[in-house]
Formats: C-alpha cells, structure tokens, sequence
C-alpha cells in the first residue's frame, strides 16, 4: 500500500495549535527579530524546535573518499582485518574508527542540532523562559541511508558532548517506516531520550505529544497509528528503513 505523504511541519504546527497551553511562536510573534525555536509548551515548562532530515550527504564522492581513506588506514595499522564493513561486523569495528564514520556521514545531523541549540538558547533569553527545558523534536523525513539506531546515536553523541541548551529529544520517523525483530510489519518511530542536564523530565509531555501526533497523522492521511513498546533493544539497533 503506498500510504499519504506526511506534511511534517504543517502538521506538527496544526497538532500544536490544538495541545493545551501550547503555541507555535510566530502565531504570537509573527516576525521575531531573534533566531526562534518554533513551539512553546508553557504547562510543562517546554521551549521545542522541530527539525527535519530530509536528505543526506552519505554517498557522496566526498564522503566515500573519506570512508575509503579511514579504513585503508586502519586497516594498513593492523587495526581491522577486513576492509569489507558491513552490518553484521559493524560491531567489531573499532570505535575510534566507528566514530570516524559517524563524523563523516552525519554533517546535516550536526547542522540541524546545532541550529536548534542556538534557536532554544535565544528564545528562552529574549522570552525570558529560563526555567523552561529545551526539547529538539528531530525527524527522519524519509531518508532510508539511516538506519533508526544511527540517526539516534548520532544525535546522542552530540548532545552528550555539545549544545547545553538541548535537555531532551525526540527521534520521529515520518515518510518512511521500520522493522524490527519484535515488529515485523512496518512501524513509525517516536523515541524520547532525556539527556539529563537540567534534571529528569516528566516522560508524561513526550507520551502525550505522541499520542497528539498519531491522532492527526490518522485523521489527516489514514496512515493506521498504533501503540508500539520497544522491548527488545538488541533488535530495535538492528531496525531497517523500508519505504511502503
């Protein structure tokens, strides 16, 4: 079945304008002078800027020269035994070199997150909501180069290291879909993660957005929404992209 395409900005912006004590900024500031984060939460104390990923510069010529060129090099220090990575040896690759690949592959990753960082940063100073967490809802726009498990840790790795104005995230797939070993017919993601800077955050707000977000993905597209629990974490990191 080939499903509606989803209109992620239109949409999360529509579900926003229905969430309680919830806006999108520039229905409030129509033209803000400052780089602003694109919803306000203001019951759970939420400033949250929505992202998408849309394309990638995995293989391009660039790329796959410095891919080539890392591995040749681990690979002429004895450091791998093979120069033929896959995914059933990604586990054995070093992660010096594992990182190095990360780094390549994953420059939009680093452009978005790091905008949004910026743009939570300087609403929570020019609205004066310095209380309020910083959430980047960032979305996998239907590009199948990345897999769930690495489109997750790249964004983790980032926030681990940079970007203190991002609390918490959340990881959506829209456009495209996964399986897993635990669900074998074709699921979208919606994966919350608090990264803890700034204390615990109440894991109500990311379930009830989901819940808000598969409501208006059913009503607007007829795409089915289901509830989904991911239990088996060894077989969500081997989750794939398919597109239906």
């Amino acid at each position: 079945m080939i499903y509606p395409h989803i209109d992620v900005e239109a949409l999360f912006d529509e579900m926003v304008r229905q969430y309680p004590s919830a806006c999108v900024l520039t229905d409030k500031i129509p033209h803000p002078d400052f780089l602003n984060a694109d919803f306000i939460f203001h019951h759970e104390k939420v400033v949250a800027e929505l992202k998408r990923i849309e394309a990638d510069n995995l293989r391009s010529p660039a790329n796959q020269k410095k891919i080539n060129d890392a591995i040749d090099n681990f690979f002429h220090d004895g450091k791998i035994k093979t120069k033929d990575i896959t995914e059933e040896n990604w586990r054995s690759v070093p992660t010096e070199l594992q990182e190095i690949f990360y780094d390549i592959t994953t420059n939009s990753i680093v452009n978005h997150v790091k905008k949004a960082n910026q743009q939570i940063k300087e609403t929570k100073v020019r609205l004066q909501l310095h209380d309020y967490k910083g959430v980047l809802i960032i979305v996998n726009d239907g590009v199948e180069a990345y897999p769930p498990s690495v489109f997750m840790h790249a964004v983790f790795r980032l926030l681990m290291k940079r970007f203190s104005g991002i609390t918490f995230f959340i990881f959506v797939t829209a456009n495209i879909f996964a399986v897993t070993r635990e669900h074998p017919m074709p699921i979208q993601i919606w994966f919350g993660l608090d990264m803890e800077k700034d204390g615990k955050m109440d894991k109500a707000f990311c379930n009830h957005l989901h819940a808000a977000w598969k409501g208006i993905i059913s009503r607007k597209t007829g795409i089915p929404s289901f509830n989904v629990e991911m239990n088996d974490v060894e077989g969500f990191w081997k989750a794939k992209n398919i597109k239906v």
